[in-house]
């Protein structure tokens, strides 16, 4: 969807080839034909892999830990939050992606090294409603949400537990950033 889409992983790759910067990125889809298309126009430094992320995540983690190898960034951006599930006066409209969300980080998090980002990606205020909303919300507090704006999306459960485990919430707003020690 290269309208709607952040494109995150071109961008990763070219960080990773900007002046001479050192790393491998993993990135896992669902959609074979996606991961096709992310081969074809990243570098040799982006490892695709088609499959469910959840799976590939403790795979990963496995083959990481006996390998003594940890990692610096983690982007959870799978299961995209429908519209119907944003519009929803139901409280846990969003429990699938949020869920799906928590369950790729449990698989992983104990591979992210002291000082490593886990970054989150479509997370709503639950005081927004739409994306003009959004935009709206966040131009009037700098371009990011209140940092204890209570969130809907992929990050509402993922939130709740590198909070308990004291990661240093960086950012807030439709991306979440923090950092953990």
């Amino acid at each position: 969807g290269w309208e709607e889409s952040g494109q995150s992983t071109i961008l990763f790759d070219r960080f990773l080839n900007f002046a001479q910067n050192d790393g491998v990125l993993h990135s896992v889809d669902l959609d074979a034909e996606s991961c096709e298309i992310s081969r074809a126009i990243t570098s040799h430094k982006v490892k695709v892999h088609n499959g469910d992320s959840v799976e590939h995540f403790s795979d990963l983690s496995s083959q990481f830990e006996e390998q003594g190898r940890m990692i610096d960034l983690i982007y959870l951006d799978s299961w995209d939050v429908s519209t119907n599930e944003w519009l929803s006066d139901e409280e846990d409209s969003d429990i699938l992606p949020a869920t799906h969300a928590l369950r790729e980080l449990s698989a992983i998090i104990e591979r992210l090294r002291p000082g490593g980002i886990v970054l989150i990606d479509d997370n709503m205020a639950d005081w927004a409603k739409t994306a003009d909303e959004i935009r709206a919300g966040l131009t009037e507090v700098g371009g990011e949400y209140g940092k204890r704006t209570k969130v809907r999306g992929k990050g509402r459960l993922v939130l709740e537990e590198l909070r308990r485990r004291k990661c240093d919430l960086k950012f807030m707003g439709w991306q979440i950033l923090f950092v953990c020690n």
